[in-house]
C-alpha cells in the first residue's frame, strides 16, 4: 500500500509533542505527502502550524491513508476510536513512558517510516469492541474500546475476576458481560436494584 495523504494526531498541550512535530512534519514534506492535522493541535502552544491544513477529527479520518499519532497509549487508543471503522493504519510515535501501543520511538521515527514507505511493515489488526452500559433495559453509556473493556464503580478501578456463564461472562450477581460476534462486540450489561 502507498501513503501519500498522512493524518497526524498529536497529545494536546504536550511540550515533547511541541518538539517533536516540527520534525515529523518535515520529515514527511520532504516526501512529497499531503498532510493533513487534527485540530487538537491548536491546543498544543508556542507551535508554528502557520499553513498546514487543520482539520477536524472527522474530516482528517476522511480524507487520509495513513495516520501518525504522536503522543502515548492514550492518544493513540483515542485516535483508534475515532478511525477504526475507516480501515486507516495507525502508527504511534511514543511521547509517553512505556508505550505499549505507541512503540516507535522518536529517535527511531525516520528509519520506521522508510520502512513503511518502502512497504516493509506489518499491520497488527486489534479488536475493536463496543461497550454499553445498561440500566432497566435502556442505555445509560457506550463508547468504542480498543482490546478491552474497564469496568468500575465512580472513579475507583479495581481488578474484577470473572467466571465464564453462558453465552457471557457472570462478573458478580449484579454484572454480566454478554460476548457476541465472536468476541469483537462486548456488552457490559449493569443491573443495579
Amino acid at each position: 500500500m502507498s501513503f501519500k495523504h498522512i493524518g497526524i494526531i498529536v497529545k494536546p498541550e504536550s511540550e515533547d509533542v511541541r518538539v517533536m512535530l516540527p520534525r515529523v512534519i518535515e520529515y514527511l514534506e520532504n516526501r512529497s505527502c499531503t498532510l493533513v492535522l487534527d485540530e487538537t493541535v491548536n491546543l498544543t502552544p508556542d507551535i508554528d502550524i502557520q499553513g498546514l491544513n487543520i482539520v477536524s477529527r472527522e474530516e482528517l479520518s476522511n480524507s487520509c491513508d495513513l495516520a501518525i499519532s504522536l503522543g502515548g497509549d492514550g492518544t493513540i487508543l483515542n485516535a483508534a476510536r475515532s478511525l477504526a471503522n475507516k480501515d486507516i493504519p495507525l502508527l504511534g510515535i511514543n511521547m509517553g513512558r512505556l508505550g505499549f501501543l505507541a512503540d516507535v520511538s522518536p529517535d527511531e521515527f525516520e528509519k520506521v517510516l522508510d520502512d513503511v514507505f518502502a512497504g516493509n511493515y506489518q499491520s497488527d489488526e486489534r479488536f475493536l469492541l463496543h461497550a454499553e452500559v445498561q440500566r432497566d433495559g435502556e442505555t445509560i453509556f457506550e463508547s468504542e474500546a480498543l482490546n478491552d473493556v474497564v469496568l468500575h464503580v465512580r472513579d475507583v478501578v479495581r481488578m474484577i475476576q470473572s467466571a465464564r456463564k453462558e453465552a457471557g461472562f457472570h462478573v458478580s450477581d449484579r454484572i454480566d458481560l454478554a460476548v457476541e460476534a465472536q468476541g469483537e462486540v462486548a456488552r457490559a450489561v449493569e443491573e443495579f436494584a
